[in-house]
C-alpha cells in the first residue's frame, strides 16, 4: 500500500533497464521486461494522480511491445504482454477522456486476445481477460447499441462466462465478470424505462458482489463491481420513487470507500467518492476529491456524465 515508495522503486528498475537497453539494443528479453517496468511504474502513477506522465509511460511500454511485435508479427511470446500493454493504455486514456483512443487500444487488445485464447484454449487467466476487455468495450459503446442488440451482446458474453465458470466454478473473479453482465442487463432497461424489470435483474446481482466483496474485500476490480452496482441500485431506485432506498444504497457504497477516501490520489477511489455525494446530494463532503480530480484533469466519460444528468444536480462541473 506504499504506492509512492513503489513508484520510487519502479523508476530505478526502470533506469537500470533502459541502461542496460542501450549496451543491447537488440536484447528481445530486455525490452519486454523494460516494457513490464514501465507499466509498474505507470499504474502507480494512476495511483498518485499523475495521470499524464502515466499515459506516457504507458505509451512507451506499448511502443516497445510493439516493435517486438512488428519485427516477429508470428512470435507468440509477445501477444500477450502488447495486449497487456494496450490495455495498459485503453485505462490511462479513459482517465483523461480521450473516448477515442481508448476505443482502438481496446480493439487492438482484443484483436490479440481472441488469437491466443483460440490457441491455448486451456488459459483461463486470458479467457477472463478476454472477457474483461469485451464488458469494457460494451461499457463505451453500449449507447450507440439498440436495445436488442445491446441485451443480445450480454447474452452472448453471459453465455461464454458461465461456460468458463463451470470449468472454475469458485474463481472469484469469473463470477464478479457474470454479475457484472447482469448489472450492465439492468442498466440497459432501465435506460429504456423498464425500471422494476432493472430492479428484479440487478438484486440478485448486487448480492453475489456483495459476497464476493465480503471474500476478497482488498480486490481493486471486484470492489469497483461493488460501487458501480451500488449506484446503479441508487438510480433504479431513484427511478421508482424510492428515495431511501436510493440513499441506502449510497451510504453502503460510501461505507466501502470511506477507509480509503483519506489522503487517496487514486481516481479509482475518488470518483465515485464524488458520484456517492452526488448521489446523497452532500457535495460538501466531496469537495475536496472532486477539486483534486479537476486539477489532475481526470475526464473520464463516465464520471462527468453521472455528475452532469444525476437528478440531484448539485455537482458544479
Amino acid at each position: 500500500g506504499n504506492v509512492e515508495s513503489a513508484a520510487k522503486e519502479f523508476a530505478v528498475s526502470v533506469d537500470f533497464k533502459t541502461k542496460a537497453l542501450a549496451k543491447s539494443p537488440d536484447d528481445k528479453i530486455l525490452i519486454a521486461a523494460l516494457a513490464d517496468s514501465l507499466s509498474w511504474l505507470a499504474s502507480a502513477k494512476l495511483q498518485l494522480g499523475q495521470l499524464s506522465e502515466a499515459e506516457a509511460l504507458s505509451a512507451k511500454e506499448l511502443a516497445l511491445m510493439l516493435s517486438l511485435h512488428n519485427a516477429s508479427p508470428n512470435d507468440m511470446r509477445w501477444f500477450k504482454p502488447l495486449a497487456s500493454a494496450w490495455l495498459h493504455q485503453a485505462e490511462a486514456k479513459q482517465a483523461i477522456g480521450d473516448i477515442a483512443s481508448t476505443t482502438t487500444s481496446l480493439k487492438s487488445a482484443h484483436k490479440l486476445l481472441q488469437v491466443i485464447v483460440e490457441k491455448d484454449t486451456s488459459n483461463k487467466i486470458w479467457q477472463r481477460t478476454l472477457y474483461i476487455t469485451e464488458l469494457r468495450m460494451f461499457d463505451l459503446s453500449s449507447t450507440t447499441f439498440s436495445k436488442d442488440q445491446a441485451l443480445a451482446s450480454l447474452d452472448k458474453l453471459n453465455s461464454a462466462l458461465s461456460s468458463l465458470s463451470t470449468l472454475d466454478p469458485k474463481k472469484l473473479n469469473v463470477q464478479m465478470l457474470l454479475a457484472g453482465v447482469e448489472q450492465r442487463r439492468a442498466l440497459i432497461q432501465l435506460h429504456h424505462g423498464n425500471a422494476k424489470d432493472a430492479a428484479m435483474t440487478l438484486d440478485p446481482a448486487l448480492r453475489n458482489l456483495q459476497k464476493i466483496y465480503a471474500a476478497a474485500p482488498t480486490d481493486q476490480m471486484i470492489r469497483n463491481f461493488l460501487l458501480d452496482a451500488l449506484l446503479l441500485q441508487a438510480d433504479v431506485s431513484f427511478a421508482i420513487n424510492n428515495t431511501s432506498a436510493a440513499e441506502n444504497s449510497c451510504t453502503e457504497a460510501q461505507k466501502v470507500l470511506e477507509p480509503l477516501v483519506k489522503n487517496s490520489a487514486d481516481y479509482r477511489v475518488l470518483a465515485p467518492w464524488v458520484k456517492t455525494a452526488v448521489c446523497l446530494n452532500k457535495m460538501e463532503q466531496a469537495a475536496v476529491a472532486q477539486n483534486f480530480l479537476k486539477k489532475i484533469s481526470f475526464h473520464d466519460v463516465t464520471y462527468l456524465q453521472y455528475l452532469s444528468t444525476h437528478r440531484n444536480k448539485k455537482a458544479n462541473l
